[in-house]
């Protein structure tokens, strides 16, 4: 029901090894997305956070990850001016590569954004 009705964005955020901290696209990403809010076109539309994290560890735990580094990420998005809709933390679910490498790994700490 959260995805029926929102669009996803180009913008992903990734984040360092068992960190809330953004890699270094990260922040140039934030610019880009306040960029975005101020458009016209977007000036009411709400933002929606979806953290995920790789498989390394426990389900729980990686949840938990998933879902501080998206609230993390809405409180300087909200800070800058931008509206949260909702924050998501879906943890291992809906990996973007293979959990077998570092590099796969990587990819799946993220927090996508969505927007309605």
């Amino acid at each position: 029901a959260l995805f029926s009705e929102s669009q996803r964005l180009s913008i992903t955020f990734r984040f360092q090894t068992n960190s809330s901290a953004l890699d270094t696209r990260g922040e140039a990403d934030i610019d880009r997305l306040l960029t975005w809010s101020r458009e016209p076109a977007n000036a009411n539309r709400q933002v929606v956070l979806v953290g995920y994290s790789s498989s390394v560890g426990s389900f729980d735990q990686n949840v938990a990850l998933s879902r501080g580094r998206a609230d993390g990420l809405a409180r300087r998005l909200q800070a800058a001016g931008l509206r949260i809709g909702s924050v998501v933390g879906a943890g291992p679910v809906a990996a973007v590569a293979c959990n077998s490498d570092d590099h796969g790994q990587a990819l799946n700490r993220r927090v996508e954004v969505w927007t309605k």
